[in-house]
């Protein structure tokens, strides 16, 4: 959708998806935030646009507000390529990294060991999964 818009139109239309939102939800959570700039962003990574919903939660109660997310979408829209993009691991090795531990959980649940949830957050930081806030 986001290919044949100008800037400003990706602008706006952003801001008109989310203020949508905001209205029927009463706030906007990191999720819906991801799922409205993954409309006018499809190319960038799933984790690029994690990171910046996540900086923009500054009280980590998520909920976005309307001005922060505008601050995310002018950034992007503003970002000269996919340079940052780098420093994020793709969906592919990020699927991969999840299927080893759901491999690694099924393991533990064959051999009767008791699956914790000290033991969960242990293996999601060895396979560097993060969890998204609902």
């Amino acid at each position: 959708m986001a290919d044949n818009l100008t800037k400003q139109q990706v602008y706006s239309y952003a801001e008109r998806d989310f203020k949508k939102v905001e209205e029927e939800k009463v706030h906007v959570t990191q999720q819906t935030a991801h799922a409205i700039l993954k409309k006018f962003f499809p190319d960038k990574s799933h984790h690029r646009l994690l990171q910046l919903i996540q900086e923009s939660d500054l009280d980590g109660i998520d909920q976005i507000e309307s001005e922060q997310f505008m601050t995310i979408v002018n950034q992007l829209l503003n970002e000269d390529d996919d340079e940052k993009d780098d420093d994020f691991p793709d969906d592919e090795s990020y699927d991969d990294r999840f299927k080893d531990f759901a491999q690694k959980m099924g393991d533990l649940a064959n051999q009767n060991a008791p699956i914790s949830p000290t033991t969960v957050k242990e293996l999601l930081k060895e396979f560097k999964i993060e969890l998204v806030k609902e």
